[in-house]
């Protein structure tokens, strides 16, 4: 369901185009935008209805936006582009575009594009996007790159493709994918382990981190270029990685809430168990009718109580001081 209309008033551009205005940038000769004559017989709405936090933009919570409405942030006094924060922005535009076919979304989504090519860079031959500055969350040297934006990219790229009508953009979904393909250990993001077991890290941690919320992007990702491209090979790389995900599930329940990773186990926000990782066990309980999805998604849900929410401020209370002292007995 998509926000109602007067959450919809964001700060929009002056970039209203006129028909076939942009066809020499993006699209086909036979496609006029706005008005794109989309298939909506094949759905390309993203799985998440992520247009909600269309409010958290507006509110700045990603920062401020461009002059070409794209979100963007500052660090250390710099201008800087987060690509996972664009690409769900992208998005989220896409899906208010089908929603409501309003051509407004679609400038916004093209604009989005623009900023993701200026960014786009080859790393190990394929096209990614550099986060350069230092995580100290999880001790990584920039610049670093994400399985997580790198899914989230195939999402987006794929979806503009078949809007706009152009192969080309599905070219760099494709490069996309042969990335998710390279193990950590080559410079990649991939964890693999024998025949079952495959996880793309949001974050290249050394010590695996197998961050819950970033994998399952990621996934979408995958199932997203499978759907998109007809790949063989993607389809086998998506059973792999949801059936590792099933095997894994049950380091991220702690009885009472989940954890955002493996590595800190750190207890998630009320935001994020609610808005993230239920919503998530949902879309993939969609995707492949696999029960056990269904039963987190649902459990994670009920968790989501008075008593239990005390639990959780309490842990955060009471977590670093146990770490700290772990630390020192060492």
């Amino acid at each position: 369901m998509f926000v109602k209309e007067k959450l919809l008033l964001l700060p929009l551009p002056n970039t209203s185009f006129s028909k076939g205005e942009r066809a020499t940038d993006y699209c086909s000769d036979t496609v006029v935008v706005p008005g794109v004559d989309i298939d909506f017989s094949q759905n390309i709405r993203y799985h998440l209805d992520l247009t909600e936090t269309i409010i958290d933009y507006q509110n700045g919570l990603y920062g401020d936006f461009d002059e070409k409405g794209v979100p963007y942030s500052f660090f250390n006094g710099q201008m800087v582009y987060n690509p996972v924060t664009i690409l769900q922005f992208g998005l989220i535009c896409i899906d208010l575009y089908i929603g409501y076919d309003r051509s407004e979304y679609l400038d916004r989504a093209i604009n989005v594009l623009d900023r993701l090519e200026i960014e786009r860079i080859e790393y190990l031959s394929l096209p990614n996007w550099a986060y350069n500055s230092y995580n100290e969350k999880y001790s990584i040297e920039a610049p670093y790159y994400s399985g997580m934006a790198v899914g989230e990219a195939i999402s987006f790229y794929s979806r503009m493709s078949k809007i706009l009508g152009n192969e080309s953009l599905m070219n760099v979904a494709s490069g996309c994918f042969d990335f998710l393909k390279i193990p950590f250990e080559k410079g990649g993001v991939a964890r693999i382990k024998g025949k079952n077991f495959y996880w793309i890290e949001e974050y290249p941690t050394n010590e695996p981190s197998f961050v819950l919320n970033g994998f399952v992007y990621s996934i979408f990702g995958i199932y997203d270029y499978w759907k998109f491209s007809s790949s063989e090979e993607a389809k086998s790389m998506f059973e792999l990685t949801v059936n590792t995900l099933l095997n894994s599930l049950g380091e991220y329940d702690i009885g009472y809430w989940s954890v955002y990773d493996v590595l800190k186990r750190e207890l998630v926000k009320k935001y994020y168990q609610k808005n993230v990782h239920v919503p998530q066990m949902m879309a993939l309980y969609n995707l492949t009718g696999e029960q056990s999805f269904l039963d987190y998604g649902l459990k994670w849900k009920r968790q989501i109580s008075t008593l239990n929410l005390i639990r959780v401020e309490l842990m955060y209370r009471i977590k670093p001081r146990i770490d700290q002292r772990s630390l020192f007995l060492r």
